[in-house]
């Protein structure tokens, strides 16, 4: 006999179960945007890793049909400092939303950087937005605009930034992770060559061709026995 005073336990009778395929298509997609949609200025590198810039989500939001909107802005002081915090929206084309947060304050601006209201609330602005929009389709991903202090332009450009050859492998290394192309590469970082021991259908070939130029690598012959050899144009 149950006690009166014991709350009744209802059972579980149903379980929402992911959509295990879905989420392997939409990250999929969110890969190859990346390496087909953005382009350099949509990238920076920072301490070797690739971050995607404001431009670059919002090409992201664009090929996902992602509508963003502003919730909420709160501007305060605290002590010398101003601080903006932001509430941001991301709306997918099936309803699913993501709120996220961007703050930023005036101790980020220092030097000729001008910490205006405007220009602090523009960053707070961007980085909700952002971060909204990577919740929705890129697991969470950290922005440029996360990483690096003060105004956006004050992000480099990607081509401005390291060795292009580096910038070129890693490159090739997600192409062939994405494609799940199995095949042996080596590396001459002496003479900025690229061996690939395998042979591409033509038309992974081409789009490899084309994602490795961003690099200022080029196709510069077929490999003996199979396979390309790539390297730096003009060998610089």
């Amino acid at each position: 006999m149950i006690d009166s005073d014991e709350k009744a336990i209802t059972p579980i009778t149903e379980v929402v179960m992911p959509n295990v395929q879905m989420t392997i298509e939409v990250m999929k997609l969110f890969q190859e945007i990346k390496e087909k949609v953005l382009d350099d200025n949509d990238i920076v590198i920072i301490s070797n890793k690739r971050y995607i810039k404001r431009s670059g989500w919002r090409k992201i939001a664009l090929a996902f049909n992602i509508t963003t909107e502003i919730k909420e802005i709160q501007r305060e002081k605290i002590d010398d400092k101003y601080v903006v915090r932001v509430v941001a929206r991301a709306i997918a084309p099936n309803g699913r939303t993501s709120e996220e947060v961007g703050i930023s304050d005036s101790s980020e601006f220092t030097g000729n950087l001008k910490a205006s209201m405007h220009n602090i609330e523009s960053k707070a602005v961007t980085r909700a937005i952002n971060r909204a929009i990577s919740n929705l389709v890129g697991g969470g991903e950290l922005s440029a605009e996360e990483i690096i202090e003060g105004p956006e332009d004050k992000i480099p450009d990607k081509k401005q930034d390291g060795d292009e050859f580096q910038k070129g492998i890693t490159t090739l290394n997600d192409f062939f992770a994405l494609n799940k192309i199995q095949g042996d590469i080596e590396i001459d970082d002496k003479n900025k060559r690229i061996t690939i021991f395998v042979d591409l259908p033509n038309e992974t070939f081409n789009e490899l061709r084309n994602v490795m130029r961003k690099h200022n690598i080029e196709y510069l012959g077929r490999k003996t026995g199979g396979g390309s050899i790539w390297g730096l144009k003009n060998g610089k």
